[in-house]
């Protein structure tokens, strides 16, 4: 069961180093643009309009960029993993108990 998972994560680990990379090209892209138009607003150039209608996007996608995590796997699903095999190995444990406790009662 845990083959999967680490071949899997040693994979997710070989293609880490392109996806910060192209994050980081992404983020450039989009702040050279806010740039542009942070400058369009600030003079007087006809094209304000079309600038102050792309600057929330632009921001908003920025964010968005921003907020993608680049681990390759996040910490809710290993905790719900790791909660998952507590139950399991928790119920085994405690039929065991019980029974010894119940073989002990009936001797």
């Amino acid at each position: 069961m845990a083959q999967p998972l680490l071949w899997e994560q040693s994979r997710s680990y070989a293609r880490f180093g392109g996806f910060r990379a192209e994050k980081e090209a992404e983020l450039g892209r989009v702040r050279e643009a806010i740039h542009r138009n942070r400058e369009t607003l600030l003079s007087a150039d006809p094209e304000v309009a079309a600038a102050a209608v792309r600057m929330p996007g632009l921001l908003a996608y920025e964010h968005r960029i921003m907020s993608v995590s680049e681990w390759p796997i996040n910490t809710p699903e290993i905790v719900r993993f790791g909660l998952l095999m507590v139950v399991g190995l928790g119920s085994w444990l405690g039929g065991a108990l019980v029974g010894h406790v119940v073989d002990s009662l009936l001797r």
